[in-house]
């Protein structure tokens, strides 16, 4: 009876290990979840305050493209290998929307491309700035996604750590 409850709380064990690998796993991809967030609710209000002009439009493009991402990332726990090609795709898109959104700010009214501000320097500065961060925060998900795909991320390094510590694999 004795070596049954050892067995049990050895196999409990490693089935704790095993969970906490997927989660190394998964929480690989927690900057791209959290941005993934944060841009569909940043293009949500945008939609919402610009909708008639060509700003609310491309707001309303990405919220559309960012279903599938979104699904991706919610079907990726426990994958070792996770497929996210629509979300690299989504976050190229930000990307050039954001860029799109910079030129758009900087070269016509501020009230052309977002309606819900009025033409002063200040909007055009607060909007360029927060438009800049959003084009910096994508540029290092994909950075992200470069080192995840090579291998090279800090947390990658820990679950070969940690795989051949406890000899486990996913």
């Amino acid at each position: 009876m004795a070596k049954q409850g050892r067995k049990t709380d050895d196999q409990l064990l490693r089935n704790r290990r095993v969970a906490s690998m997927k989660s190394m796993y998964f929480n690989r991809f927690i900057l791209a979840r959290y941005s993934l967030a944060i841009f569909f609710f940043s293009n949500f209000l945008l939609a919402y305050l610009c909708f008639p002009e060509i700003a609310g439009i491309g707001a309303v493009g990405m919220l559309i493209m960012a279903i599938l991402p979104i699904w991706e990332m919610g079907k990726m726990y426990g994958d070792k290998a996770p497929k996210y090609k629509m979300t690299k795709y989504f976050f190229v898109l930000q990307w050039f929307f954001n860029l799109i959104l910079i030129f758009m700010t900087a070269l016509q009214p501020v009230s052309k491309t977002f309606p819900f501000l009025t033409d002063i320097s200040t909007s055009r500065i607060v909007m360029l700035v927060v438009l800049v961060i959003g084009l910096a925060l994508v540029t290092f998900v994909l950075y992200r996604f470069y080192q995840i795909d090579r291998n090279v991320d800090k947390a990658y390094r820990r679950i070969e750590f940690f795989e051949k510590k406890y000899r486990l694999h996913i």
